[in-house]
């Protein structure tokens, strides 16, 4: 690390971008391996909180993963509906229920098994969490020098939710589709990776990516702004009439947001029209709306003629999401959950945004200005002005986080947010480069943060292999 610390600010080196990328991979598939043996070891050493898991796959299934298993089941589980029969399970964008359809029927050569399923995605997502890092890495090298970057991706490893990147859920696969879309954003590197056809096609590939990461995580529509961005902020010369045929390109930069519009427009469809059907309506009056018993009349639910629509008011019915709802005294221990990972991210944003706020600004409000006429750049090589779209994302994410979302989630978003692990390894390199004679702090620094991250990946699998938050 210390050497790290000694090269933070060297220039990059191309020719050795892609050597340290084999032993991430290698690294980053030990630890996914070990974090599920552990898993299935610290779950039949004891006996799960929360009975609601199936019988043979429980281990790989917690909290929302039981979710995803009987909306994926194309037949009725333990008696239960399958598909989107309740309604407080349209909150779950499909991402994570298609792989386990797929996983399944072991891609359609045999009969759908909840086993198979719950197996077949756990390893498509751990194979998703091996690719991270070295992702990171790569993304990392076109805004860092590449010392810094390894230090990133090598923390990166040691995600706080290692549960959530070997099992069936959606972070392996937001954070693999997130960061490749990332890098095919990121400044080019080399002569030909800036020539207009290739830049064409990074766009349109980054674009299907940001579209994927909506399939999965409802926040994937952020990405949009990162295409936006892309599109009409990345222009060295600012706007002229050679850059007209990027307008052209623009109803693409959406294309995040198509998946989260078309689940909305097929949930008003299903859920906001009675069925013609007496047998699904029997079960949607039964099963689809709280409150309702079974035979009772069907009535739409609230949302169907709100402003919220479906997304916004379930959230709020019955996952609590919703400005300041979490903002009670008995969330207090979920926010000390999160704060190892927010406190050092929101120390890292204020310091990137006072180091040069009226650049920063300038490049923000007027993107149709040439970067050379909004004033000089004062970032330091820890604080790159290339990386700004990435940190406005950050921003923005790190806000709904404190004040929308169940902010101890934090724990597992931050495998797809690299402005942590730029954080992190800025916190243990700068001591070095203000006083690169004092080692003491740096190795105090680095032994304190890897405890942490050690620590609380053992504790985590603990916690959920019993079925224990935090979720």
């Amino acid at each position: 690390m210390a050497a790290a610390a000694a090269a933070a600010s060297s220039p990059q080196r191309p020719q050795a971008v892609a050597r340290p990328v084999r032993w991430l991979l290698l690294a980053a598939l030990a630890h996914r391996c070990a974090a599920l043996l552990l898993l299935l070891l610290f779950a039949h050493l004891q006996r799960p909180f929360d009975a609601s898991a199936p019988a043979s796959p429980a281990p790989l299934l917690r909290w929302d993963s039981t979710y995803f298993l009987a909306i994926a089941a194309p037949h009725a589980l333990r008696g239960a509906p399958h598909g989107y029969a309740y309604e407080h399970t349209a909150a779950f964008m499909p991402g994570t229920p298609a792989l386990l359809r797929v996983a399944g029927t072991a891609g359609g050569l045999a009969a759908w098994s909840s086993e198979r399923a719950a197996w077949g995605a756990s390893l498509a997502c751990l194979l998703a969490g091996v690719a991270c890092p070295a992702l990171l890495y790569l993304l990392s090298v076109r805004h860092f020098a590449p010392r810094f970057s390894l230090l990133a991706a090598q923390l990166s490893i040691l995600a706080p939710a290692p549960m959530s990147l070997v099992t069936p859920t959606p972070e392996a696969p937001f954070a693999l589709l997130f960061l490749a879309m990332c890098l095919l954003l990121a400044p080019p590197t080399g002569a030909r990776a800036s020539a207009p056809l290739l830049r064409v096609g990074r766009f349109v590939a980054a674009a299907l990516l940001g579209a994927g990461t909506t399939v999965f995580r409802a926040n994937g529509m952020l990405s949009a702004g990162l295409l936006l961005w892309s599109l009409l902020w990345d222009m060295p010369r600012g706007w002229s009439v050679r850059t007209l045929p990027r307008f052209l390109l623009v109803p693409l930069a959406f294309a995040p947001v198509v998946p989260f519009a078309l689940m909305q427009v097929w949930l008003h469809a299903r859920m906001c029209h009675a069925p013609a059907d007496e047998g699904l309506l029997s079960q949607m009056s039964s099963s689809l709306f709280a409150g309702s018993s079974e035979g009772a009349e069907w009535a739409a639910p609230e949302w169907c003629s709100g402003w919220r629509g479906a997304y916004g008011s379930i959230q709020a019915r019955y996952w609590n999401v919703g400005f300041l709802r979490y903002w009670t005294p008995a969330q207090v221990p979920n926010f000390l959950l999160a704060a190892p990972v927010l406190v050092p991210l929101l120390h890292y944003l204020w310091r990137y945004y006072l180091s040069a706020p009226q650049r920063i600004a300038s490049r923000t409000l007027l993107p149709f200005l040439p970067a050379s006429a909004v004033g000089s750049s004062r970032n330091s090589a820890l604080l790159p002005a290339s990386a700004l779209p990435l940190m406005h994302h950050t921003l923005i994410s790190t806000g709904l986080l404190l004040f929308v979302a169940h902010t101890q989630i934090a724990l597992r978003l931050c495998a797809a947010m690299p402005a942590v692990w730029w954080a992190f390894a800025s916190w243990l390199v700068e001591p070095a480069r203000t006083q690169p004679s004092d080692k003491t702090s740096l190795d105090k620094r680095s032994s304190y943060l890897l405890a942490w991250l050690v620590l609380w990946n053992v504790a985590s699998l603990v916690l959920g292999a019993g079925f224990y938050p935090p979720a």
